[in-house]
């Protein structure tokens, strides 16, 4: 029996110890909790309701049969949609509300309080994480009961909800594992935000990295040393697969359960991609648990020796520099402050994720066919995804960081006013997003030189890649302002990224749905939709662009059903943009409204 009980204690004490209890006894009295519940259960309903009033079939049927096989159609659209907007959302908030877990223990002064307590570094990363993840569990089951009632009208097996559910849990455990793991190497919890999904995607994207590079290398050096043929690398396939959470629900929602095809497994429970990629999430995520239990505690180490209050990345008494940064600071403060501020603290990390993505893409120009849109697609898309994102976080916490630092009170007596302090925090953050801009705008300079591209089309999409993250960055300067918490500035932040980008076209597409008018009005309907969406855009133009060169013919666009003129493509990109741009204009006056407000200044 004590070979039992033993090990059953010690997890008992590791997971249900004094910071878990902390955790939700704080969660369940902030405001933010109830806000974060109280959004993302409006968010889903909505949604939910606009995938209804889009897929639900009509009621005119020529037999039952024929009614019963619509619903049941409706029915697995309906899951389907509904499981894919749960997992982008719960993947998405996971790392934000783990990555102040030990961010704000630094700020407040409470983590030398942790060092004097009898827990352990483990004890401790475990509580956060557990206490952090009972709240993305809760947002979980919001959409269980209607998940489960569809089932009612069938065409939904009751493996594909369990499974779409316990890949986004186990995804979202990953996300919060790493949240705390960069928490413990960053001081904002906006920077531990950013490099979480950052690694999130580079994790995930690894297996199909690593199959590229096999498949352009040839296999022939491989087979020569090892003896291993492509039957060989393609048995690795469903384990590479279950490493992407993705690609494991894309399969799933498109073919239904795949198989491994592992003989040891067949029979078993094991042997499902979606299970082995459960299990895989699990291990990542407790092996960087065990990894923030290890840098957690030679911080407290550290700290306890003395030693923190000496900053590695501080310069080294550089007279010239420090000279040059008093002077700037004494012209613009605030700008200068946060631009100061490093993205990665710690140069190793830095250098790590240098050479990380100059070897991957470095590869990729040297393999890939620049005159075809794949690798231009991706530079574009992914170019603009990756800093929407990182847009979204960026200044959610530029506002009320300062009272978790303890720096309102100084920030108030400075003669700096509130609209220059509004506005160098926002450009402070869009100058933070300088070296992505620069990646994707030398890609699509040597594109347009090297002729792969016209000039008119590199230009156009760079439009689209600056102008919509500059709305997030005021929207989450604004979110900053009037929430107390970052992590709810994040989350609504990205609530409303996905009710812009995702919401809007379902809610145009409704429209049209229930239209009996199929006339000029329609086709302009569908125009307007399409020349709001930059991501819409962007692959237009790539894929009416490349390969063109410098010769360009009038009328090679496509926007909606229709070709237009560069001249109209470029007006609509111009105007797209300048949209963002004065939206952005007006979010900033708001926030520097409300700044005044709560800061009492008048001046």
């Amino acid at each position: 029996m004590n070979a039992i009980s033993g090990p059953i204690a010690r997890a008992r004490r590791l997971v249900f110890n004094a910071i878990l209890q902390k955790e939700l006894r704080s969660s369940g009295r902030r405001r933010s909790t109830y806000l974060i519940r109280g959004g993302y259960a409006a968010l889903f309903s909505l949604v939910t309701l606009l995938a209804v009033g889009t897929l639900m079939p009509s009621y005119e049927y020529e037999s039952q049969t024929a009614r019963a096989q619509m619903l049941s159609a409706f029915a697995e659209a309906l899951v389907m949609f509904v499981a894919w907007f749960q997992f982008i959302m719960i993947v998405l908030v996971a790392p934000s509300l783990t990555s102040p877990a030990i961010c704000e223990e630094k700020r407040m002064g409470t983590l030398s309080a942790l060092m004097t307590s009898p827990l352990s570094s483990l004890q401790i990363v475990v509580g956060k994480l557990t206490g952090r993840m009972y709240q993305v569990l809760l947002l979980a089951l919001i959409s269980a009961p209607m998940l489960l009632a569809v089932r009612v009208f069938g065409g939904v097996p009751a493996e594909t909800i369990v499974a779409f559910t316990s890949v986004t849990l186990a995804t979202a455990l990953l996300g919060g594992a790493m949240g705390i793991l960069f928490s413990v190497w960053h001081t904002r919890a906006s920077s531990a935000a950013i490099f979480t999904l950052l690694t999130m995607g580079l994790l995930f994207m690894m297996p199909f990295i690593l199959y590229f590079l096999l498949m352009k290398t040839g296999l022939l050096g491989l087979e020569q040393a090892f003896g291993l043929s492509t039957e060989d690398i393609n048995v690795l396939a469903p384990v590479g697969l279950a490493g992407c959470p993705p690609a494991t629900l894309l399969t799933l929602s498109r073919g239904g359960p795949n198989f491994t095809g592992y003989s040891l497994l067949a029979g078993t429970a094991f042997d499902r991609v979606w299970v082995l990629c459960v299990l895989m999430q699990l291990l990542y995520a407790g092996l960087f648990v065990f990894l923030s239990s290890v840098v957690l505690r030679r911080y407290m180490l550290r700290e306890a020796g003395g030693a923190g209050a000496a900053q590695p990345d501080e310069p080294r008494s550089e007279t010239k520099r420090s000279r040059r940064r008093l002077t700037r600071l004494g012209s613009r403060p605030i700008y200068w402050r946060e631009v100061s501020r490093p993205w990665i603290e710690n140069r190793l990390q830095l250098g790590i994720l240098v050479f990380v993505v100059l070897t991957l893409f470095g590869y990729a120009y040297l393999r890939t066919d620049l005159s075809e849109d794949p690798m231009h697609m991706i530079m574009a898309l992914g170019g603009l995804g990756v800093i929407v994102l990182l847009a979204s976080v960026q200044t959610t916490g530029v506002i009320n960081g300062e009272r978790d630092a303890q720096t309102w009170d100084v920030l108030m007596t400075t003669p700096v006013s509130p609209w220059r302090v509004v506005l160098e925090k926002y450009f402070a953050s869009f100058v933070r997003l300088w070296p992505l801009y620069a990646f994707v705008a030398a890609h699509f300079a040597f594109s347009a030189i090297a002729g792969y591209t016209s000039v008119y089309g590199s230009l156009m999409v760079m439009v689209l890649v600056v102008t919509p993250p500059m709305l997030y960055l005021a929207t989450g300067l604004l979110l900053s302002t009037i929430c107390r918490k970052g992590v709810v500035a994040s989350v609504l932040n990205i609530a409303l990224i996905m009710l812009v980008w995702v919401g809007i076209p379902i809610v145009v597409a409704v429209f049209l749905d229930f239209s009996d008018n199929y006339g000029p009005s329609r086709d302009f309907a569908q125009r307007v939709v399409h020349a709001s969406s930059p991501m819409g855009l962007m692959g237009t133009i790539l894929a009416d662009d490349v390969t063109s060169g410098w010769d360009y013919q009038t009328g090679r666009y496509h926007l909606g059903d229709q070709r237009v003129s560069r001249w109209t493509m470029l007006m609509t990109v111009i105007g797209l943009g300048a949209g963002h741009l004065i939206v952005a204009g007006g979010v900033l006056a708001i926030a520097k409204n409300l700044f005044t407000r709560c800061s009492g200044r008048t001046s």
